[in-house]
């Protein structure tokens, strides 16, 4: 198990397990979510969704799984590149998936996603059901990494593609400092005034600077058992995008 990974959390002084505690942050934070991505990372997720889509849309799947969807981004972003595909969308917040069925209800064109709640470590679908499974922004929130990666593996099909988006940390000095300035210092507290939650952009920041770097998060895919794992910078590092195949 990656201790690292397991012991950052955003309630430090309460004894509860990761996994609740990230559950319950994402409860609180839901309502503004999407508005403070687009600030957060000054709208540019919006092309690492499509960059992760169009890699996916080139093996032609079937059926698509986004695990810890949020509020649905990239489950839409799926199903408007592949409208003859099926795309579930999954999180364990109950208000992220509330505000994804809301935002389903008025996108013209998306009745090809459904969302559901579940367990990104517990998932309750069988083996080899899935064409493609992705995950944007939320592996770093699993509470046991090998095991949320080693569902991904069991209901992913053998040959399909996985597609995982993580923020990282950038090695060029001017971005660097950049992206400590604004992104470690700046977003936790512009976090805290929009939605009166400290801890989940405080936590947000370490989470990022504590996740395994590319080379060590490659070698924890091919453990999973994935093959064929290629890692991709974009905007200078600040983002990281892992393509494999089981």
């Amino acid at each position: 198990m990656n201790k690292t990974n397991q012991a950052i959390v955003p309630y430090p002084e309460k004894n509860r397990s990761k996994g609740l505690q990230v559950e319950h942050m994402f409860d609180r934070i839901a309502f503004r979510y999407d508005f403070l991505n687009r600030l957060m990372t000054l709208g540019i997720d919006k092309t690492w969704r499509r960059k992760a889509a169009i890699c996916i849309k080139k093996h032609q799947p079937n059926r698509l799984l986004d695990i810890a969807t949020g509020t649905g981004d990239f489950a839409f972003q799926l199903a408007r590149l592949m409208p003859t595909s099926d795309v579930i969308g999954v999180d364990f917040s109950s208000k992220m998936i509330k505000q994804a069925s809301r935002k389903k209800s008025e996108i013209s064109n998306s009745d090809n996603v459904d969302f559901a709640i579940a367990d990104a470590e517990n998932l309750q679908f069988e083996v080899n059901t899935f064409d493609a499974v992705s995950c944007t922004f939320g592996v770093r929130n699993f509470e046991n990494l090998e095991r949320g990666l080693s569902n991904m593996y069991r209901v992913l099909k053998p040959g399909g593609i996985g597609v995982i988006l993580e923020l990282s940390e950038p090695k060029n000095l001017a971005i660097k400092l950049f992206h400590e300035l604004y992104f470690h210092r700046f977003v936790p507290v512009l976090g805290k005034i929009i939605t009166g939650e400290d801890k989940a952009y405080s936590y947000l920041q370490k989470s990022v600077r504590h996740f395994p770097d590319r080379k060590q998060f490659v070698g924890i895919l091919k453990k999973a058992g994935f093959k064929n794992v290629k890692a991709k910078s974009l905007s200078f590092g600040m983002c990281t995008m892992f393509c494999f195949y089981r």
